[in-house]
């Protein structure tokens, strides 16, 4: 199939066209028949379903859904011929890759069969007098030239249509699936700190849970901000970003972390002497106990047991307009924001320079216009489901959007440094 050695960047553009011809001879032949009218409704489902999950797949080559968005609304747009986006993707899917072709390759034949059963109705259109409605031309010619239109037919093409569409997203979402982090609780010290684990190789190779030597527990900030530049490469500063998100999300609400918090909050696990990104697995929010409370935090986990480890921070005592003067609509995500830019920049921001925090984030990032995206997403909150992180809507549009971006990054890096 010529089709398949074209790849995905060759081949969805192709199917898109041949979807825009289809519903637009649809659209046109809907007056002649109701049959017809209703095919072109369910048609209209189908393409924006096979153009959403376009869209999706796009991400794991590319760094802004606005683009992907142009790709997908143009067949033409130059960016299809990108080779090295092509690529990436294949290198993001890996033996996924040639079942997402061969699948819109099915969806692009399908197409062109139902385009083909419309053959009839182009014959109608030349018989077409002048100012005459094609559905009057229909009535009056079809009969004539004893031409039919198979509704039955045409009906199983667009079930074997959805079918393929549905097999397509399918795949998609399991490999979305496949991709999300692993989080490993380590179970000697369950009690009173939870750690989070990252599945990558070079971060977990001859370190297991159950047997790893507990070290000196080393501030994050410490461990970023007083660290040589090149301590740390571009996925280990993802994979960072990806754990502290994942960290955020699950303690935001409790007295281990609460919404308002710095880095300095959370910990590593450092031995003397020992490689920095062997410590980068052991990320775990910072608390103190104190000597008569450990043993019941695990139980009860009353907040009178819990000291954080932070100092007080100014947003402690703004009210709820004066956040919202300061244009920060969700404490935790903003400092989360804050929390990620000192990732990307190896600097110190204080959460309430909202500010000067704001004004960097707008210059750039080291890591990538993706990663300056999401950081500048959690700074103002803005995930399209409002500002309460206690809703579930909007933990998983944080976990789509944050984390899902990062794992697309890292996936990508990690086997571009393969090559």
């Amino acid at each position: 199939m010529a089709e398949l050695a074209l790849g995905i960047l060759g081949v969805v553009p192709m199917a898109l066209k041949s979807y825009q011809v289809l519903a637009s001879k649809l659209k046109t032949f809907r007056h002649c028949s109701s049959i017809v009218q209703r095919m072109y409704k369910m048609l209209r489902v189908q393409r924006r379903v096979f153009e959403n999950e376009c869209q999706l797949l796009l991400r794991g080559c590319l760094y802004d859904d606005s683009t992907a968005q142009l790709m997908i609304a143009d067949p033409d747009h130059r960016d299809w011929g990108k080779r090295s986006w092509d690529d990436n993707l294949r290198a993001s899917l890996k033996e996924n890759y040639d079942d997402c072709v061969e699948l819109v390759q099915s969806i692009l034949e399908i197409i062109r069969q139902l385009e083909s059963d419309l053959d009839c109705f182009e014959t109608v259109k030349t018989e077409q007098k002048k100012d005459e409605r094609l559905k009057d031309t229909w009535k009056r010619v079809s009969n004539g030239l004893k031409m039919t239109f198979n509704k039955t037919e045409y009906e199983t093409g667009l079930d074997d249509l959805r079918t393929t569409n549905s097999d397509l997203q399918n795949l998609r979402e399991q490999i979305y699936q496949l991709q999300k982090p692993c989080h490993i609780d380590d179970k000697a010290e369950e009690n009173y700190r939870h750690q989070f684990f990252s599945p990558s190789k070079s971060f977990c190779q001859g370190i297991h849970s159950s047997t790893i030597e507990l070290g000196n527990s080393i501030p994050m900030d410490i461990i970023l901000l007083e660290s040589s530049s090149d301590a740390f490469s571009t996925v280990d500063k993802l994979k960072m970003a990806r754990a502290l998100v994942s960290a955020v999300l699950k303690f935001h609400a409790t007295p281990w972390l609460g919404e308002i918090w710095r880095l300095q909050d959370l910990s590593f696990l450092h031995q003397g002497g020992q490689d920095l990104t062997l410590a980068l697995p052991t990320l775990h929010v910072g608390v103190e106990f104190g000597q008569k409370s450990v043993r019941r935090i695990g139980l009860d986990s009353n907040v009178e047991d819990v000291q954080m480890a932070s100092s007080s921070s100014n947003l402690w005592e703004m009210n709820e307009d004066e956040l919202l003067y300061c244009g920060i609509d969700n404490v935790a995500l903003h400092c989360l924001g804050v929390a990620l830019l000192q990732i990307d920049r190896l600097k110190k921001f204080e959460p309430e320079d909202v500010l000067g925090v704001r004004r960097v984030g707008r210059v750039g990032s080291t890591l990538g216009p993706r990663y300056q995206e999401i950081t500048q997403k959690c700074l103002r909150c803005d995930f399209g489901y409002g500002t309460d992180l206690g809703k579930t809507q909007l933990q998983k549009a944080v976990y789509e959007s944050v984390i899902g971006a990062l794992e697309s990054m890292i996936s990508t890096l990690s086997i571009d440094d393969d090559l």
